[in-house]
């Protein structure tokens, strides 16, 4: 099995974009295809990923690193999104970026997030 994964991943290197490969059965097989068939699964997969690590480093009070994950995360997209706002906005208000926390604490209720801490701190901190 790995000898031929190897095999094929090295007939798909040698591909120009796009280029058709004729397999001993005549299916074709181009690299656009194989690249451009990435399941959406895979990228909510990684929104999470993203998303744990930025609560990692907010645990070791690495807040900054932790805003660089969660708007990694915010960039892909996905069903995470309201959380990911607020996770974030805890973040900045943590480091004293208020204006920036209300922003994402807003986003993230605007979303459909529905913790009622967040309500309580744009309450206090935004209005």
């Amino acid at each position: 099995m790995k000898k031929r994964t190897t095999v094929i991943g090295t007939l798909m290197s040698l591909l120009s974009f796009g280029q058709p490969l004729l397999i001993g059965t005549g299916t074709v097989l181009t690299s656009a295809a194989v690249m451009l068939s990435v399941p959406e699964r895979v990228w909510a997969e990684k929104a999470d990923v993203y998303l744990r690590r930025g609560s990692s480093k907010s645990r070791r009070k690495d807040y900054h690193g932790a805003i660089i994950e969660y708007s990694k995360a915010i960039d892909i997209g996905g069903e995470l999104l309201p959380e990911v706002y607020v996770t974030r906005g805890i973040a900045k208000k943590n480091i004293g970026d208020i204006g920036g926390a209300c922003s994402d604490f807003k986003e993230g209720i605007s979303l459909g997030y529905s913790g009622g801490f967040v309500r309580h701190w744009i309450r206090t901190l935004c209005d």
